[in-house]
């Protein structure tokens, strides 16, 4: 989908949340019993089980996959130019694929400097030839992130490890595009045209990868597991673990149960809000919280009869007791939002709400309604806060 399609929909923000993601893992504790300390051992054979909620939903094809549950998947398989900075407290562009770059006084002209002595998984040396074909190819497969590089006019390759990238029309945002999670990879052009078939190569990436990451995939197990394997020729930093796992589980209390019998060595962003508690000042495990910009946001399609009047969903979005769904699932963490993005993203909060809890004004729109009429309330798949919240609230209506 891309992000100009949400322009027809009405949004609103539930929480804006500090600090949502947990990342537990699991380590000797002192302090706990002999059985749960070692149910809860740090992995030391060189796998390492990271238990993923809810099926990923897409093939890690870095040109289609545009969600957040395979991630784990994608930015440990390939990489793109440039990346956002780790531990910074501000908003950093920092190297990747590329170690340096040019760009003209208006933003039409990016010239990368790429790392020398990287390959792909398929052993194909990394050049700049393959900046043009990752570029095209997200074009050509028009999935939700293709209009990151649909701007590009040209990419020229002066030499092996130049790649100069003229825009048709000045985007200062086009580093931020590079270095998004979900911003463009390269890809082994010669693994590409090999694999290509009918779909540019989009049925082989539904179980394979084609990038230059510290990991590749070595067994796809769409909606069961992925596993993954240290690639040896990988040019950065060796993780310690050689093998992913990453086993699916469809029910979170399955999930829970499993990381509290070892089975699963790490959680990460997967666990409800509410369970937090018991891991958090736990001797038997690690807790990592990590500040975000997420925010929980309501959806409502215009495009159905129940909303398609503006006075139908903002009579919905009334009948949502922010404050109430927040202390319920999201807890001290994160509070109500006043915008409909990410606190500070807007500067001087042009894009406050103003959304008072009133669920009279919904009461009174419904009656006007023909009997039988329908809403359908849906969630996020894998997000255990969103169905928390999505239940509460059909519980209310």
């Amino acid at each position: 989908m891309r992000f100009s399609s949400f322009s027809r929909r009405t949004r609103t923000l539930l929480a804006a949340a500090a600090a949502v993601p947990l990342i537990a893992l699991s380590a000797c504790s002192g302090g706990g019993s002999d059985d749960q300390g070692a149910a809860n051992a740090a992995p030391t054979d060189g796998t390492l089980t990271v238990g993923l909620l809810g099926d990923i939903g897409q093939p890690p094809d870095p040109d289609v996959y545009y969600a957040n549950n395979g991630l784990a998947i994608v930015l440990n398989t390939y990489e793109g130019l440039v990346q956002y900075a780790n531990d910074k407290d501000s908003v950093e562009i920092a190297p990747r694929l590329a170690t340096s770059w040019d760009v003209n006084a208006d933003n039409t002209v990016y010239m990368f400097h790429l790392r020398d002595g990287v390959t792909f998984h398929d052993g194909t040396p990394f050049t700049s030839a393959a900046v043009k074909v990752a570029f095209d190819r997200r074009v050509a497969v028009e999935g939700g992130a293709a209009y990151m590089v649909e701007g590009v006019q040209d990419v020229a390759t002066p030499d092996d490890l130049t790649a100069v990238v003229t825009l048709k029309a000045p985007n200062s945002a086009f580093l931020d595009y590079l270095a998004s999670p979900f911003g463009p990879k390269m890809e082994s052009p010669t693994a590409l045209q090999s694999n290509a078939g009918s779909d540019d190569a989009q049925t082989y990436l539904q179980t394979h990868d084609v990038g230059t990451g510290p990991y590749t995939i070595s067994d796809a197990q769409p909606g069961t597991s992925w596993t993954l394997k240290q690639y040896d020729g990988y040019w950065g930093d060796k993780s310690p673990f050689t093998t992913v796992k990453l086993p699916i589980y469809s029910d979170v209390s399955a999930l829970q149960l499993a990381f509290d019998q070892g089975d699963v060595s790490a959680v990460v962003a997967a666990l409800p809000s509410s369970s937090l508690k018991k891991y958090e000042k736990s001797t038997d495990y690690a807790s990592y919280m990590l500040p975000t910009l997420q925010s929980a946001l309501v959806t409502l399609n215009p495009s159905k009869d129940f909303f398609k009047d503006q006075d139908a969903r903002l009579a919905f979005l009334q009948s949502i007791d922010q404050k109430s769904l927040v202390d319920q699932v999201l807890g001290s963490r994160s509070e109500p939002a006043t915008t409909l993005y990410a606190k500070g993203m807007i500067p001087g909060g042009a894009d406050e709400q103003e959304l008072d809890y009133d669920p009279s004004v919904l009461t009174a729109y419904a009656k006007t309604l023909p009997a039988g009429t329908a809403m359908t309330i849906g969630f996020a798949s894998g997000n255990t806060n969103a169905e928390q919240m999505a239940n509460i609230q059909a519980a209310k209506l």
